[in-house]
């Protein structure tokens, strides 16, 4: 889901984003334009090119920035034109343009979740829409939000091989698996364990625990 303020509507993302059939409700947001849920909730601030460059002389940004990293641990703000015209137009220093992303980046909120910010540049509203689509499906991916180096296949240990084999059962993703294996040690063990040993493993709830137990049960029953 994205929760959408209000304010936001006369933009026309919210629409691109109904039409792309993204779970969206607008309300009244207190922090931010769009909040993104899911794994955690990512709090997105969208601004059109002009309208950023203004808010950088007014102090307006600022205060914004400082809400969303106070109150998000991940938010993203999202300029959305093209910067070379708004500077033009609004007759802004690049120099100080850069410096503000180099201090929305870096920069956080001394209190609360203390949380980071990061940029995104788009130059339509379809790309904003696209873009928070793609944002709400990885924020929503069974697999998390976790990178991690691709194996491999030529220098495979055998716990690498078992990770693979474990990542095979729908919905669990690497770092998953390397806990399911550090507390049953080996793929015998996780095959013959029961729904309630399957969810002593942290995140592993009821449904993924029968997921799983039902997986080996179908393809390694005699």
């Amino acid at each position: 889901m994205i929760f959408i303020d209000h304010r936001e509507e006369r933009s026309g993302v919210p629409k691109l984003l109904e039409d792309l059939k993204v779970p969206i409700k607008i309300m009244q947001l207190k922090v931010g334009d769009y909040i993104i849920t899911g794994e955690e909730n990512i709090c997105v601030e969208r601004k059109d090119s002009v309208d950023y460059v203004q808010s950088l002389t007014s102090g307006h940004l600022n205060n914004q920035l400082y809400t969303m990293s106070r109150e998000y641990g991940f938010s993203i703000l999202l300029v959305e034109g093209t910067i070379s015209a708004a500077l033009f137009e609004t007759q802004t220093n690049r120099h100080a343009y850069l410096s503000s992303l180099a201090g929305s980046i870096v920069k956080r909120a001394p209190d609360g979740k203390s949380g980071t910010i990061s940029m995104i540049s788009v130059e339509t509203i379809f790309d904003t829409a696209l873009c928070l689509k793609y944002l709400h499906n990885k924020n929503n991916d069974p697999k998390g939000l976790i990178r991690l180096p691709k194996l491999n296949p030529l220098k495979f240990s055998e716990e690498d091989a078992v990770l693979c084999m474990l990542t095979t059962v729908p919905g669990v993703g690497t770092i998953l698996a390397k806990s399911i294996l550090n507390k049953f040690h080996n793929l015998q063990t996780v095959a013959n364990a029961s729904i309630g040993e399957l969810m002593e493993v942290k995140k592993v709830g009821k449904t993924k625990a029968t997921k799983i137990f039902e997986f080996f049960r179908f393809y390694f029953s005699s």
